[in-house]
Formats: C-alpha cells, sequence, structure tokens
C-alpha cells in the first residue's frame, strides 16, 4: 500500500504529495521514478535530494534534483533507475525518505535559502517484479559530458607522461 504525506514548506509553499508516476520508460529511459508534487513562489535554481531504502530499510540510492522551476504547481522529479535495481536486487517496496532541500541564488550571499525539510519515511512504492526494471545503463546530457572531459585528462596524462618519458 502507498503512503502519502502532507505538509507545507517554504519557499515552496503548498502541500507536498508523493506518488508514483511511472514505473518502466519514461522518455526512453528506463527507470522507477518517485515525483514530489509542491507549490514554489520564488522562480530560480532548486536542488533536492532523497534517499530510497529497501523493504529491510537499507539504503538502496541517493537521489537527487538540481533545476530551475517556475513558480507556480511542480514536479520535482527523483529517479532510481532500473539498471540499479536489478543490479542490487533490494526487496521492494521502496520507501523515500529525508527530503532535503534549498533555493539556489547564483548572485547573493548567503547564495541559499533552505527549503523546510522532511525527515523520516515518507512515501511507500508499490512492489514490483524484477522484470520490470530495465536493464539499460543510464544515459543523460550530462553523463556523457563528464565522460568526455575525463575521456580528454586521461588523454592529456598520457600525453604527459610520454613527454616525460621522451626526455
Amino acid at each position: 500500500m502507498s503512503t502519502p504525506a502532507s505538509e507545507a514548506v517554504s519557499p515552496a509553499t503548498g502541500p507536498w504529495a508523493w506518488f508514483e508516476r511511472a514505473l518502466g520508460v519514461l522518455m526512453a529511459i528506463p527507470v522507477a521514478l518517485i515525483v514530489v508534487l509542491t507549490f514554489v513562489d520564488v522562480f530560480g535554481r532548486y536542488v533536492f535530494s532523497a534517499r530510497a531504502d529497501d523493504d529491510a530499510r537499507k539504503p538502496v540510492a541517493y537521489l537527487a534534483f538540481n533545476d530551475q522551476l517556475a513558480a507556480g504547481p511542480q514536479e520535482i522529479k527523483l529517479t532510481v533507475f532500473g539498471k540499479l535495481l536489478r543490479d542490487q536486487r533490494p526487496p521492494l517496496p521502496l520507501r523515500l525518505r529525508d527530503v532535503e532541500g534549498f533555493l539556489l541564488y547564483e548572485d547573493r550571499d548567503p547564495d541559499r535559502e533552505q527549503v523546510a525539510p522532511r525527515y523520516g519515511y515518507l512515501y511507500t512504492t508499490k512492489s514490483y517484479p524484477e522484470s520490470a526494471f530495465s536493464t539499460a545503463e543510464w544515459q543523460s546530457e550530462e553523463r556523457d559530458r563528464h565522460l568526455k572531459e575525463f575521456e580528454k585528462d586521461v588523454a592529456e596524462a598520457k600525453d604527459q607522461l610520454d613527454h616525460l618519458g621522451k626526455k
């Protein structure tokens, strides 16, 4: 049975509603997705983190959100990738806990305004068979960018080693 929770927060005000939006494939990315609904008063870049534990209450995943949100009703998508669940094989359901966040200001000090945290278990997903999750690796523009940067760093390090070896 799924367990919703609600409470007001600031600067994101209004009820927090926890629920599963989808399980399986969302925008061709195989995921288990937990969506947090909230109302945001202030436009800006929000950073949220949460944790997902398995049915035995052992940690499974760290979930993060870092994106701009417009004022008004918003969805904060916290994603657990299917391959992680297939590889770890945690006993389901998953339990969402300890959601923290802040509004990031890029041009002032202090540079952030905390959103009231929610601690403890806040939501329990349904149980799903392992076959519901994809075996595909996580793909994103950010991952590709980091991999290209790492490859560049490795090539530069090899060039430096080669140069040192020739002296």
